[in-house]
């Protein structure tokens, strides 16, 4: 038997002489298209013939078989050593992908948002969330981990490019913090696998306020979009690897096209200028194929510095997020203690850590975070640290900073998370790859953290 909480499922090919229980799809999809949700409070009685269900009340119910939508290939290694190799060179198809859905030939935006038929709200009663848009004059983003960092980042693009104030919440802590809360408020809830334990009781949390949420997630029938009043689904595909990279891509790319819907609803862009700010993200997926055919300078980089065991990551801008989730990925698979800091903070207490076998990573862009960057970076060469750059093709006289180099192509600097985040990814990997590390299944981490 199986008592559920909300967050657990079960999955199974009914009547085929076996059954799955799990909390994410991901855990059996391999195993099984065929799955049934447990609401609250459901208690399933299961063997490898069928399923019995009652509700909290003990009353038999009936939970309906969904049919997922996958593809045998996504499951496949291919020609891949790894899953997260596989998902990192996966990037630029998944933009494309998104890119095709929710923008139009004319480049304008036509994000949609899916609703819970059993909820009333503004989101997703029409294909279009523009129109929706226009009463909302807060936004408060939840999320946890990856997600965290790229609800981080669309802070900035809500705030810069739509003008709406935006805060951004660890799921973990709004949980038990009190809220104050109006009704022009929108909760955006992000999540990869929809089912993440904290940010579903974040989600609750802000409802029970009788606010508006929005969830961005890859699963679309899951807890979290099921319990919001619309849902907008990633289109990432499936991701395998413990470490999120495509997800979060994917994340990033619809929360920036989500800025540009809420920009024209407030009537902060014109249709010209949003179909500029579309033109521009269009070089994303090229420039981001362009990031990771350079893999051999990130392989060389990573030989150098693999044995290391702290690396410091910084950023100023919009690179801050980049900075964290770049430390992230290098702590969950190869258990390098790694940390991030806004380069402005750094002389306030962390440049103490500095020495000759501490690397960092200075993230500086050709931006108008640069000559600070700069400046940071020989601070930290006069105390003897090594640096490692990440910058674009367009910076000038870098070689005088560090002769270890990454380059990418430029962007529009409100797209740079898009680009800088991908040689790192790739650095983690190439790391945890040299300390003989289990990269897609790193130790005590869990795809879907469905507990508190």
């Amino acid at each position: 038997t199986l008592n559920t909480n909300g967050s657990a499922t079960f999955y199974g090919p009914l009547g085929e002489n076996e059954a799955f229980v799990a909390s994410d799809p991901s855990a059996v999809v391999q195993n099984s298209r065929r799955i049934i949700y447990l609401k609250d409070g459901d208690l399933a009685a299961i063997r490898a013939s069928d399923c019995r269900i009652v509700n909290g009340q003990g009353e038999p119910v009936e939970r309906p078989v969904v049919a997922l939508k996958t593809d045998a290939a996504d499951y496949s290694l291919g020609d891949y050593p790894h899953y997260m190799l596989k998902e990192i060179f996966e990037q630029p198809d998944v933009v494309q992908r998104i890119m095709t859905a929710a923008v139009s030939e004319d480049s304008t935006v036509i994000l949609r948002a899916k609703r819970n038929s059993n909820r009333s709200g503004r989101f997703g009663t029409d294909p279009a969330l523009d129109e929706r848009l226009e009463g909302v004059g807060r936004i408060i983003l939840i999320a946890c981990g990856t997600s965290w960092h790229a609800a981080l980042v669309a802070k900035r693009w809500f705030e810069e490019i739509a003008g709406v104030p935006t805060e951004v919440d660890i799921a973990s802590e709004y949980r038990y913090r009190n809220p104050i809360l109006s009704g022009d408020t929108l909760c955006v809830v992000i999540s990869q696998s929809g089912e993440t334990a904290d940010t579903l009781e974040g989600l609750r949390r802000a409802r029970a306020s009788f606010v508006q949420a929005l969830a961005f997630v890859n699963v679309e029938t899951s807890t979290i979009a099921r319990e919001s009043d619309g849902a907008i689904p990633l289109l990432a595909g499936p991701e395998i690897g413990v470490a999120s990279t495509k997800a979060y891509i994917a994340q990033l790319t619809n929360l920036f096209l989500f800025s540009i819907n809420l920009a024209r609803a407030k009537n902060r862009l014109s249709i010209d200028d949003a179909a500029d700010w579309v033109r521009c993200f269009r070089d994303i997926g090229p420039a981001m194929t362009t990031a990771l055919a350079r893999r051999p300078d990130v392989v060389s980089i990573a030989n150098r510095f693999g044995g290391s065991n702290n690396i410091i990551f910084l950023g100023r801008g919009y690179q801050v997020p980049t900075a964290m989730e770049a430390a992230l990925k290098l702590k969950e698979i190869s258990y390098i203690h790694a940390t991030a800091y806004p380069a402005g903070e750094f002389k306030h207490g962390p440049i103490a850590l500095i020495d000759i076998q501490t690397p960092t990573v200075a993230i500086i862009p050709n931006d108008s975070t640069f000559s600070r960057m700069a400046s940071n970076v020989q601070e930290i060469k006069a105390r003897k640290g090594p640096v490692i750059l990440v910058t674009t093709d367009s910076a000038q006289d870098v070689e005088d900073l560090s002769p270890h180099i990454i380059r990418v192509p430029d962007v529009a600097e409100p797209l740079l998370p898009l680009l800088t985040i991908i040689p790192l990814q790739l650095f983690a990997y190439e790391v945890a790859v040299l300390r003989d590390c289990e990269v897609d299944r790193p130790r005590n981490l869990a795809k879907s953290v469905t507990v508190e």
